[in-house]
């Protein structure tokens, strides 16, 4: 709960992520991508004009009515008319609506044109490409330029070949000078020489001259069949003029008076252009109907088959529209519209609503060999639907792809931003950063605002609060009335709020005087709440989220201040009240984000309240409804741990052992497996018990030293020697009881285990107040098999302060002459010996006396009086833990004599009664 306001301050940063539910419709967000020459129909030359352009050796020095000098069967155009072919992406002109008119591109550039006096036209400025922003961008899709090579056939006429001009006779001036004009002579055919006139001016790209030409022709030859390649060039002597009306009435006029010829198939394409760019489609798919069925240029046909797709789309004939594309498409031989065919078609996929298929396509698009433009554009495209379709990472992929493109154009600013929220979304906020840092300077600027603010988010998400308070300055001052710019200020606030700039909550009173959002000012008061609340100043922040409560703000905001209030007074042990919050917010928002959460902060109220019924009803409603929840953990902890306070440890245990079963990796591991392994160890139940108190351990340290400790009790009672000394051996800082030290020692000092025994020994003689005879003895022999005589000594005298009875005085005296043969004190020792067998004449204790009378011998040198001594005890006693010994030691001491043959005797006697035996007696386990 503490974090969750935080979460849902810092997540005002989320509203960039709804950006992404802004991405561009698809079908708008085309740029223009503009010519080399700067014009918005870039038209080549088309390879027809090689045929009608003189060579510069040819051309003629240009009089004020160019006669012609060509021959006009030279004139005659190639078979077809082929449109240009596309190289990369369209360039395309402002549309009509815009007020802005198609401008000349390829009027010569090199050789100086003699130009007739014009005809005052009132043209417009060309206008500035506008800069496209990222989110819409109202630009139009990628076509193909369109292109005329070579130039229609004219309708078939017979052409006269050129023959000399003949001699012309001049008129002689009269006496004053002026020429009198005879009677005329009868009119000749001029009909070739005036068309071929007007081609040569043509061909020498004297547009304007061109036009006067082929006007007088027009004039003058009213019913010659070649009037169809003249108007045809009439209107392209106008379009390259840039008289885009005369040219439009010269296409008019040809397709008006005929019907049939290459010529109409262009003039009627050309129209259809002009049409289509008036959005008067119905009328444009006409006229690239007729291109199409006049033309005899595969590619040409091809070229209107385009052309009519697309005015069939604009009139909302999809299925037809998509046919046509289609059969555009199908052609892979020689096809310069195939890609973009397929491109039109992935975006009528998109606009039906078809997503998938139009993301497959548009990738795939992407991928294929092509123009970078239309690449660049495919792969936004297909991007943005990968993100709309929520593949983010998909999205990622593709727009990395377009921006690994080298000629992104327009299209850069969108994938750049694009990039930028996909890399957000998906939590890369590195590479969101990187981005910025990488394109922000090439981005328009009506785009930077948006990658600063995706920037600064990143860089507050990432942790690093200074770099984010940065940028967020940089937007702030850079672009102060963006909508961003307000955004940025109370995502400074949040930076800030990480930071814990100490400026902050005068800086959020600042902030509150000059927001007009509501939202934004009421998150505002509660970052300036939190901030207290960081400070652990409960008390101070509770009033403020009482301020949210009563403000008119929207319920959002009143249901987060509501759940604070109640943290608030739950953190200052009002419980009472913060129940009541919490009852207040579930009954306003009962099905808000914080409901489940406000039912378990209630229970957790009313179970500090000691109210057990309320509280196991909260927990039991979020268990019982909701399988899926976060929240559903929490409540089956605490639902046990009521259940414990209970005094129902069954129940407790089930349901402790349900939250681990559903939630293996709870952070209440520790704390479940203790009360079961408790329960357990309550019900003696102990081996049953000690698994999960030792998971319990393991999990939680808090629970160490309580889980050890029982653990170390259940083995006990079990009476597992082994484990026992493990687990003490292993937590030697454990308090445990005496009893369990004392039992521990003597069964080790029975097994010979002296080094565990004097360990487990020494606590209950040093730390009891009265020492138990047996536990003194025990820890003495011990001690005085580990070589630790004198530590032994004090044990022996007291433990013969207490003893009375003959075995115990024997036992004791026993002790202590191996006390006085450490100390060399050989006749001390053989006294106190003597006394303890007569005390004992038979027993254990007498067999020790023995083994003590052998032991003196051998330190005295007394080798033959050793072995003699200890051969009697092998005799007298059938003990497997004293007779084995006793021959052993004789064997040795025979040695020591020199008596080889009585010592193998004894070894062979050794291994025959004692084959398990093993050589010396054990010290230690260690």
């Amino acid at each position: 709960m503490k974090g969750s306001l935080t979460l849902s301050l810092l997540g005002s940063a989320a509203c960039v992520c709804t950006l992404m539910a802004q991405e561009p419709e698809v079908r708008r967000a085309i740029p223009v991508i503009r010519g080399e020459q700067g014009s918005d129909f870039d038209y080549q030359n088309p390879s027809w004009m090689n045929h009608v352009t003189p060579t510069p050796a040819q051309t003629p020095t240009p009089t004020p009515v160019p006669a012609p000098t060509v021959d006009p069967r030279n004139f005659a155009p190639e078979p077809g008319f082929t449109p240009f072919r596309p190289q990369g992406r369209v360039t395309v002109s402002p549309t009509p609506e815009s007020g802005w008119q198609r401008m000349p591109a390829d009027a010569p550039a090199s050789t100086p044109v003699r130009v007739a006096t014009p005809i005052p036209i009132e043209r417009p400025a060309r206008p500035t490409t506008p800069v496209p922003v990222a989110t819409p961008i109202p630009i139009r899709r990628a076509e193909p330029v369109q292109r005329m090579e070579p130039i229609p056939t004219a309708t078939p006429a017979v052409i006269p070949t050129a023959t000399p001009a003949a001699a012309v006779a001049v008129p002689t001036p009269d006496e004053d000078g002026i020429i009198r004009l005879s009677p005329a002579a009868p009119a000749a055919d001029t009909t070739a020489d005036d068309l071929n006139r007007a081609n040569a001016v043509y061909a020498r790209k004297m547009y304007d001259y061109a036009v006067a030409e082929y006007e007088r022709f027009l004039i003058a030859h009213p019913t010659a069949t070649q009037r169809d390649q003249a108007l045809f060039r009439l209107g392209e002597s106008h379009r390259l003029l840039g008289n885009e009306a005369s040219a439009r009435d010269a296409y008019q006029r040809l397709v008006t008076q005929f019907q049939t010829g290459e010529f109409v198939g262009a003039g009627a394409f050309r129209l259809g252009e002009y049409l289509f760019a008036d959005r008067m489609y119905e009328q444009a798919l006409k006229q690239f109907q007729t291109a199409a069925s006049q033309a005899t240029s595969p590619e040409v046909k091809l070229s209107a088959k385009y052309q009519q797709a697309r005015c069939l789309e604009k009139l909302k004939r999809t299925d037809d529209a998509v046919s046509v594309y289609q059969e555009v498409a199908d052609v892979t031989k020689d096809n310069p519209y195939r890609d973009y065919a397929r491109l039109s078609l992935a975006e009528v996929n998109a606009n039906a609503g078809n997503k998938k298929e139009a993301l497959e396509a548009f990738a795939k698009l992407a991928a294929d060999p092509g123009p970078s433009a239309m690449r660049a554009e495919a792969a936004v495209k297909a991007a943005a639907i990968a993100a709309e379709l929520g593949d983010q990472k998909r999205a990622a992929s593709l727009f990395d792809a377009a921006l690994a493109l080298p000629d992104l154009g327009d299209w850069k600013a969108i994938a750049v931003l694009g990039a930028m929220r996909t890399f957000y979304t998906t939590g890369n906020y590195q590479k969101v950063t990187s981005l910025k840092d990488k394109y922000l300077d090439g981005l328009p600027e009506d785009t930077r605002a948006e990658a600063l603010l995706l920037a600064a988010n990143s860089y507050r998400q990432l942790g690093n609060a200074q770099s984010a308070q940065t940028v967020y300055n940089q937007l702030i001052t850079q672009y102060p009335e963006a909508a961003q710019a307000q955004d940025a200020r109370f995502q400074k606030l949040v930076s800030m709020y990480q930071l814990e700039d100490p400026a902050l909550l005068t800086e959020v009173d600042n902030f509150l005087q000059v927001s007009k959002d509501p939202k934004q000012r009421a998150q505002a008061q509660l970052l300036k709440a939190e901030a207290l609340f960081k400070k652990q100043d409960y008390g101070a922040a509770a009033p403020l989220y009482n301020q949210v409560l009563a403000s008119s703000l929207d319920a959002d905001i009143k249901g987060k201040a509501m759940m604070k209030l109640g943290w608030c007074l739950g953190k200052t042990g009002q419980y009472s009240p913060a129940a009541q919050v919490y009852t207040s917010y579930l009954q306003q928002f009962p099905k808000g984000s914080s409901a489940l959460n406000a039912t378990i902060q209630r229970g957790l109220a009313l179970q500090e309240l000691k109210d057990y019924p309320g509280a196991l009803k909260d927990f039991n409603s979020v268990i019982d409804n909701n399988k899926e929840a976060k929240e559903r953990e929490l409540a089956l902890q605490q639902k046990a741990l009521i259940e414990g306070q209970q005094q129902d440890y069954k129940a407790m245990t089930a349901t402790f052992k349900q939250l681990l079963a559903e939630y293996p990796k709870t952070s209440a591991a520790g704390q479940a497996n203790f009360w079961i392994g408790w329960a357990a160890y309550e019900n003696k139940d102990y081996a049953g018990a000690i698994p999960s108190l030792d998971a319990a351990r393991k999990l939680d340290p808090q629970y160490a030293d309580r889980a050890t400790l029982r653990i170390i009790l259940s083995y006990y009672y079990q009476q597992n020697t082994d484990a026992l000394k493990q687990a003490l051996k292993e937590n030697p800082k454990v308090q445990v009881p005496a009893e369990i030290n004392r039992w521990l020692g003597r069964k080790s000092f029975e097994e010979g285990d002296y080094a565990t025994a004097e360990r487990n020994l020494l606590p209950v003689v040093t730390e009891g107040k009265t020492a138990e005879p047996d536990a003194l003895i025990e820890l003495a022999e011990a001690q005085i098999r580990l070589s630790k005589a004198s530590a032994a000594s004090p044990h022996v005298a007291n433990y013969l302060k207490v003893a009375r009875d003959p075995a115990s005085r024997a036992r004791g005296l026993i002790a202590q002459g191996r006390i006085a043969l450490a100390a060399k004190q050989y006749d001390e020792a053989q006294r106190l010996d003597e006394e303890a067998l007569l005390l004992q004449p038979e027993g254990s204790y007498n067999a020790d006396a023995r083994m003590l009378s052998g032991e003196i011998s051998m330190s005295k040198g007394d080798y033959d009086g050793a072995a003699r001594a200890f051969l009697s005890l092998a005799v007298l006693y059938n003990d497997p833990a004293v007779t084995p010994r006793a021959l052993e030691l004789a064997a040795e001491a025979y040695r020591k004599a020199g008596n080889t043959f009585e010592a193998e005797k004894a070894t062979k006697e050794l291994r025959e009664r004692f084959p398990d035996f093993k050589k010396s007696a054990k010290l230690t386990k260690e």
